[in-house]
Formats: C-alpha cells, sequence, structure tokens
C-alpha cells in the first residue's frame, strides 16, 4: 500500500518554463509529497529531459506514450512500478537514467 500523496495527472501541475525543454517533476504538490504519475499524465507532451524525484513509487500506464522529444529521462531509485507502454513511441530517446534494487515493470515499457 503506498502511503497518502500526490498523484501528477498532467503538464500543468509541473508549470515548465518551455514544454521542449527540462521538466523536473518536483518532491510536492499542494504539501503532498509526489508518489506517482498517472496513466497518460504526459502523453504527447513536447518536453526533451524529465527528472523525477525520489518521492516517485510508481509511473501509470502511457504515463509518458508519444512523447517524441524526449531525449533523457532520469529515475529514482524509489520507482517500484512502471505501467505498460509507460514510455511507448518515444523515437528521440537516447538515455535513461536508472537506479533501482527492485521494479515491477512491463516487458512493453519502451515498444514503438
Amino acid at each position: 500500500m503506498l502511503p497518502d500523496g500526490a498523484v501528477l495527472k498532467g503538464i500543468d501541475a509541473c508549470n515548465p518554463p518551455d514544454y521542449n525543454s527540462f521538466l523536473k517533476i518536483p518532491d510536492e504538490v499542494g504539501g503532498k509529497p509526489v508518489i506517482g504519475v498517472a496513466s497518460y499524465a504526459f502523453s504527447y507532451a513536447l518536453i526533451k529531459y524529465i527528472q523525477l524525484p525520489g518521492t516517485i513509487k510508481f509511473i501509470g500506464s502511457n504515463a509518458f506514450s508519444d512523447c517524441y522529444s524526449i531525449e533523457n529521462i532520469v529515475l529514482p531509485d524509489s520507482i517500484r512500478s512502471i505501467g505498460d507502454y509507460a514510455f511507448v513511441f518515444c523515437m528521440n530517446l537516447e538515455s535513461v537514467h536508472l537506479k533501482i534494487v527492485a521494479i515491477f515493470y512491463s516487458s512493453n515499457l519502451f515498444a514503438s
């Protein structure tokens, strides 16, 4: 069971200054720790780089699908689950930085 916390549902929650730039997801939203990224939360977003905070426990299915501009993703060691097709059709993805011990993920994680 996950602790009480915020689950990001879209790009407005992060207010990036430029959609073609770096998206750093905050540690907290509304005073609650950000523990997840909802399914389809950022699909089709025009962002190049993503950094998730150390509070994130899960990434929902298709959370970053069809983000054609994404080149780099930094995933914290707090991640425990990544949903189906979370990064599908991220055609320009060059690197994924991942430090984990145990994680549940789909075989379709980076399908294209």
